[in-house]
C-alpha cells in the first residue's frame, strides 16, 4: 500500500471515529431562557466568515455532525428539508442565470433596433430633403417653360 492510500485510509477511520463519537446536545432554550440569548449574542459576534464555516461545519454534506435530543426534532425531515431546499435554491440559480442571459440579449437586441431606426431616420430625413429639392427643381421648370410659351 502506497503512503497517500495508507493516510487515507487512517483518515477515513479517525473521521468515521470522530463522527461516532460526537458530543450530544440538548435544547438550551427550552431548559434555560438566559443561555439562548448569550448563544445569540455569540452568533452575532461571530465574524460573516466564522458563521460561514460554522454552517459548513454543521451541515457536513448532509451527514448530521451531533445528536440533538429535544422533543419532537426530527433530523432526518429536518435534512431532507434542507435538501429539498438546496435542489430548490440551485433550481432557482439557473433560472437567475438564464433571465440574465436573456435580459443581456434583448437588451442587445433593443440597441441593434435602435440603431436600425436611427439610420432609417436619417434615410427618411434624406429622402424628404431629397423628395423637396426635386419639387421645387420641378415647380421651377414648370414655371419656365410655362413663362417662355
Amino acid at each position: 500500500m502506497s503512503r497517500v492510500q495508507a493516510n487515507r485510509s487512517s483518515s477515513m477511520a479517525v473521521a468515521t471515529r470522530n463522527l461516532h463519537h460526537q458530543p450530544q446536545f440538548t435544547n438550551t432554550a427550552q431548559t434555560n431562557p438566559s443561555s439562548h440569548a448569550t448563544d445569540h449574542q455569540r452568533m452575532e459576534s461571530m465574524s460573516s466568515g466564522d458563521a460561514a464555516h460554522a454552517a459548513a461545519i454543521l451541515l457536513n454534506l448532509g451527514q448530521p455532525c451531533c445528536h440533538l435530543d429535544g422533543p419532537g426534532v426530527e433530523v432526518n425531515g429536518l435534512l431532507q428539508r434542507l435538501d429539498s431546499l438546496r435542489q430548490e435554491n440551485n433550481k432557482l440559480k439557473c433560472d437567475k442565470l438564464d433571465l440574465l442571459r436573456q435580459h443581456v440579449a434583448c437588451q442587445r437586441e433593443i440597441k441593434k433596433l435602435k440603431e436600425r431606426e436611427m439610420k432609417l431616420q436619417m434615410d427618411l430625413s434624406s429622402a424628404s430633403q431629397e423628395n423637396s429639392r426635386l419639387r421645387a427643381l420641378l415647380r421651377d421648370y414648370t414655371s419656365v417653360d410655362v413663362s417662355s410659351v
